[in-house]
């Protein structure tokens, strides 16, 4: 049997797809940091229902193939830029998934079932109890070792897997020359008649349960295979599946179907040999599984369904075809126990009359897609005849709602700047626009970047909204970026925020106010008010505070005062180094400063090693009383002998020392004392330790 294979072909990041899969790389990542009652874990598993039940809306069945490093979508290669679907196919591949298959209509609780399985680490090495996935109705998780599989070899691999088909049904049936002739089948023309007699003994055999389980294993397996498979694959895995149940006929399939035993494993089977046979086989296959399963299927739904596979047969059609896959699972699905058993037949005879009514001309595609393409459409002329009307406007704002506004602000750029791209661009740009886009998790990167380019210092409101409320650090790094790109102009609107704002903003805040004024060289306009920060309850918020008004020269001196106060050493170090910056920055120390120095070094509240830091900082100035106040550091008086002798060599007192040597070298009174300490200078404990930065006592 030769069989026709397509070419292979990507499928592009559509947004809807690309929400779904950063949707699905979320809710594992949210599953396995907490617990499954957690309210991110529950808001992140109902955004990918959601997403799915959308997605699921225009297709049966969605299929991801998973490789090492890449995703496949229906078989078919998912190219991105993005990380997101890098990181989902690593994480499955590692958890030993091949593929994913999930049904339209799947129920929240199989969703929540699946991810719980998935998100699990997988079995240590060396463990060798295969841990099996859920057998679920809507949802089927396949250990296939896919990334085994070239994307170019897809009708090698087929013949391969219809190959171990045949000799699988062959030892079934008992005959080792069957096997044999089974085996030659996959490779030899003139075997082709082998497999027909494999299935006419199995015919027959399959009235014994064992070996109607077997067989319905092996067939289970073959479709399972089929449904990661490629395009072309698929395909012909589809062929093999049908000579297989044209063989066997209606009555020994109805008795393997029975024998797959629990519903979910027989749902299985059925959805997936309709996603895989070819569409003019789906009418019969339908009636057969109805049988098996012992439900009901209208003439007029089957009648209905031969006539549109036809059609799709006659032009090549895929989307016809598309179009019965979808309307035979459903049917399927609804014979499921916890699935409606009304309204989703209904609903199959409406997609297929609306299909057909489409074709002739005479309706329209469902009113979300319609809405879609009329409002696309409108934008377009609009743009293409310079004319934005309201009902320009209205349509621009149906895509932004609908989560294809990167749309609208490509088609603006691509359209040479006119009123109209003008007033088009300011819908794209709305603060609910900004909202929609980067607080809804998770956040497109690219459309994000897309958008953050096209704002202005307008917008800086609405996104420092964004910068507050946006649970994702990736989202926050890049609307922070853009604002700091707006630079001074928004530095008053900053100043405004810093009221009531919570902590992290104001830290954020306080950061963009210190690159603008560095980029503005220093200036600090306004930013005195600032100093009220220093009593924050946040030290974050303090250490950013100080930083900035270290710009400012009205500030400075009154800021280092009150950071030597704080309660966190972390503070009072940071006006340490401030005080010890180079000279050309450095403003001399005042007379209150030295006293509060000098103060805190004595009342000993501090350690030892930043209380020889404020001795260190004391070197910057001069003076009889701070020579006398270093002197009382370094010496005492002997009980005994009354005579001067060095105190024990704490970090202050050789801090002290230090300051005596460089500061007071050429004064007589220090001069016993320094002679003094360079005699002791052989005892190790009186070397330099916590040695300052080689600025701190630059003359």
């Amino acid at each position: 049997m030769t069989v026709a294979i397509p070419p292979v072909r990507t499928t592009a990041p559509d947004p809807p797809l690309q929400q779904l899969l950063m949707r699905f790389t979320g809710a594992l990542n949210r599953r396995r940091a907490y617990a499954a009652t957690h309210p991110m874990v529950v808001a992140a598993e109902e955004q990918l229902h959601e997403s799915l039940g959308g997605l699921l809306a225009l297709r049966p069945v969605l299929t991801i193939g998973v490789a090492k490093t890449e995703l496949l979508i229906d078989g078919e290669p998912y190219v991105t830029r993005s990380s997101y679907a890098r990181e989902l196919a690593t994480r499955l591949h590692r958890r030993g998934v091949g593929a994913i298959t999930i049904q339209v209509g799947v129920p929240l609780p199989q969703l929540r079932e699946s991810l719980a399985w998935l998100a699990r680490e997988p079995a240590a090495d060396g463990d060798n109890e295969v841990e099996q996935p859920p057998s679920l109705s809507s949802i089927t998780v396949t250990p296939v070792a896919y990334d085994q599989l070239a994307l170019g070899d897809a009708e090698r691999t087929a013949e391969h897997s219809a190959g171990h088909l045949w000799r699988s049904l062959a030892q079934i049936a008992g005959s080792a020359n069957m096997a044999d002739a089974a085996s030659d089948s996959a490779d030899a023309d003139d075997a082709d008649d082998a497999p027909e007699r494999v299935l006419a003994k199995l015919r027959d055999a399959v009235a014994a349960p064992d070996i109607a389980q077997r067989t319905a294993l092996a067939l289970l397996d073959l479709t399972s295979q089929a449904v990661t498979a490629p395009a072309g694959g698929r395909l012909l895995l589809g062929e093999h599946l049908l000579r297989a149940i044209d063989a066997l006929g209606p009555a020994a399939l109805t008795q393997i179907i029975r024998a797959m035993g629990e519903s979910a494993a027989q749902t299985r089977f059925l959805l997936q040999a309709a996603d895989v046979l070819p569409t003019s086989a789906l009418a019969n296959w339908l009636q057969i599984a109805a049988a098996a399963s012992e439900q009901a299927v209208s003439q007029q739904m089957l009648d209905m369904l031969a006539k549109l596979a036809s059609l799709a047969a006659d032009s090549a059609d895929e989307h016809t075809g598309s179009v019965v896959r979808s309307a035979a699972q459903t049917v399927v699905q609804c014979w499921t126990p916890d699935e409606p058993t009304l309204s989703e037949p209904v609903a199959a005879l409406d997609r297929i009359a609306m299909h057909e009514r489409t074709q002739s001309g005479s309706a329209r595609p469902s009113a979300a897609h319609s809405t879609m393409l009329e409002s696309s459409r409108l934008v377009q002329m609009a743009l293409e005849i310079d004319v934005a009307g309201t009902d320009a406007e209205a349509a621009a704002e149906t895509l932004v709602s609908i989560g294809v506004g990167s749309d609208l602000l490509r088609w603006t750029d691509e359209t040479t700047t006119t009123d109209t791209v003008v007033r088009l661009r300011r819908v794209a740009t709305t603060d609910k626009a900004i909202r929609q886009l980067l607080l809804n998790e998770p956040v497109d990167r690219l459309q994000a970047r897309a958008l953050l380019e096209h704002l202005d210092p307008s917008a800086a409101d609405s996104l420092l909204d964004v910068l507050e409320k946006a649970e994702a650090r990736g989202t926050r790094m890049i609307v922070r970026q853009r604002l700091s790109e707006f630079g001074a102009e928004i530095a008053p609107l900053l100043l405004a925020r810093l009221d009531n704002a919570p902590w992290y903003l104001v830290r954020n805040i306080l950061t963009l106010l210190h690159e603008i004024a560095v980029a503005q060289t220093g200036s600090t306009a306004g930013m005195e008010s600032l100093a009220r920060l220093l009593d924050h309850p946040q030290v974050q918020v303090r250490t950013e505070a100080f930083r900035l008004l270290m710009l400012d020269a009205r500030a400075r001196e009154p800021a280092i005062r009150r950071a030597l106060r704080d309660e966190n050493e972390r503070i009072v170090v940071l006006a340490l180094q401030a005080l010890s910056e180079p000279q050309e920055a450095r403003a001399p120390i005042s007379p209150v400063l030295v006293n509060q120095l000098m103060e805190m070094v004595d009342s000993a509240k501090q350690s030892d090693a930043v209380r020889a830091r404020m001795v260190r900082a004391l070197a910057l100035t001069n003076g009889d009383r701070v020579r006398d106040w270093l002197i009382g550091l370094v010496v005492k008086k002997s009980r005994v002998l009354r005579r001067t002798t060095l105190v024990e060599p704490t970090l202050t007192a050789v801090a002290a020392t230090q300051v005596l040597v460089r500061v007071y070298s050429g004064d007589p009174v220090a001069a016993d004392v320094i002679s003094l300490a360079r005699k002791e200078g052989i005892d190790r404990r009186w070397q330099p330790r916590d040695q300052p930065g080689s600025n701190e006592f630059a003359s």
